[in-house]
């Protein structure tokens, strides 16, 4: 039986399989609020197929469940999430009913990974990263207030290596004609 709120969760208990067909894992999300968590938990049922059964921002708890698969049924999926200052814990337990049948214990196929990806994608998607930039370090196409800008005087030949490129664009001029004049203004 899942936990119904947060509050009866341990949230430094052991990951992995952690009973008969009883599934773990933890995520830490750095600056995440417990609000965001819950809105991407819900998603991230959803994104591995899960119905939602209930979910409560105050209890800390998203549960779905998912129908029958090649290998389980009833499988039933808690996310449980609490906020230590800006960070948000998580925590997804997935159960599932089954009997020992041919292929023993199967359950997992992910289930609890499946749904931190969806959640993490959604927040990837939703959340905005905003990068402070000083303005100062961004050169400027003006001339006079460019510093980086170059006051060597300008090759003397680039502007008649301009014209014979027109030329030979515009099929005034044959390539060896071209290629005889670039050797003699280099």
């Amino acid at each position: 039986m899942l936990p119904q709120s947060a509050r009866e969760v341990d949230f430094s208990s052991a990951e992995g399989k952690t009973g008969w067909s009883s599934y773990n894992q933890f995520e830490t999300f750095r600056n995440t609020t417990a609000s965001e968590i819950y809105d991407a938990a819900k998603v991230g049922l959803g994104d591995a197929g899960f119905s939602l059964r209930f979910a409560d921002l105050n209890r800390g708890a998203v549960v779905g469940e998912h129908g029958m698969t090649m290998h389980d049924w009833n499988i039933i999926a808690g996310v449980y999430f609490r906020q230590y200052g800006s960070d948000t814990k998580v925590k997804v337990i997935v159960e599932g009913s089954k009997d020992i049948g041919f292929s023993g214990d199967v359950t997992s196929d992910g289930w609890a990974g499946k749904i931190l990806r969806g959640t993490r994608q959604h927040l990837n998607r939703t959340k905005q990263a905003i990068l402070k930039v000083n303005r100062s370090d961004i050169p400027t196409l003006n001339a006079s207030n460019n510093k980086t800008r170059s006051n060597k005087p300008a090759d003397k030949n680039q502007e008649a290596r301009r014209r014979l490129i027109r030329l030979y664009t515009k099929g005034e001029i044959s390539r060896e004609e071209y290629d005889q004049m670039m050797k003699e203004i280099r």
